[in-house]
C-alpha cells in the first residue's frame, strides 16, 4: 500500500460531525452481580467523558503520523483496517478526575478486548527520529471541563511504551 503524504491544513478535524453527548457525561457500571462475564459487555462498561464524545465520519477520518519522523504519512480508516491487526484483552479502569483525584476507590472497572493495528507497526513505517521521546495523540473531541476549554483532546505516551506490542491504534472493542 502506498502511503499518503500527511496533510498540514487541518482537514482531519473535519471528521468530527458533532459532539454527543456534549460536555461531561458519566455512565456508572452496573451492580457487581451483573458483571459476571469475564469480558464486560459494552452496555455494562462505564463511561467517563470529560469534554463530550466526538461523533466521527469514517469517510473523512484520517490518522496522521508526523512530527519527528522520517516518513510522515496519513491513512484513511479503510487503509488502517488493511494493516495487520491484533487483539489485546485488557483491564480497563477509571481512576477518577485528574483535577480532583479521589480519596476512595472509584470502582469503574471492566475487562475489554481491543482490536487494532500495533502502534509499533505504524511507527516502524514512519521511522521516528532518534531525538523523539514521546508519541502525542490527538482526538476529535473538544469542549469545556471545569471551566477549562480545549479545542481537542491530547495525550502523550513515552516512545518506549508506544513501541510495546500490546499498544494498539484500536478500532474495535469486544
Amino acid at each position: 500500500m502506498e502511503l499518503s503524504i500527511a496533510p498540514t491544513d487541518g482537514r482531519e478535524r473535519n471528521a468530527c460531525r458533532s459532539i454527543d453527548p456534549a460536555g461531561f457525561f458519566i455512565r456508572h457500571p452496573p451492580a457487581p452481580h451483573l458483571l459476571g462475564n469475564f469480558i464486560t459487555h459494552e452496555d455494562h462498561l462505564f463511561q467517563t467523558i470529560h469534554m463530550g464524545a466526538a461523533v466521527v465520519d469514517e469517510d473523512k477520518w484520517l490518522l496522521i503520523i508526523d512530527g519527528l519522523v522520517e516518513r510522515p504519512f496519513a491513512l484513511t480508516f479503510t487503509q488502517l483496517c488493511q494493516f495487520p491487526r491484533r487483539s489485546v484483552t485488557a483491564f480497563h479502569e477509571c481512576y477518577g478526575s485528574p483535577l480532583m483525584p479521589p480519596t476512595d476507590a472509584v470502582w469503574r472497572i471492566g475487562n475489554v478486548v481491543w482490536t487494532g493495528v500495533p502502534l509499533r507497526f505504524l511507527l516502524d513505517l514512519a521511522r521516528p527520529s532518534p531525538t523523539a521521546t514521546f508519541v502525542w495523540s490527538e482526538g476529535l473531541d473538544y469542549g469545556t471541563f471545569h471551566d477549562i476549554t480545549a479545542d481537542r483532546y491530547q495525550k502523550d505516551l513515552p516512545l518506549t511504551k508506544a513501541l510495546n506490542h500490546e499498544v494498539l491504534v484500536a478500532y474495535e472493542m469486544n
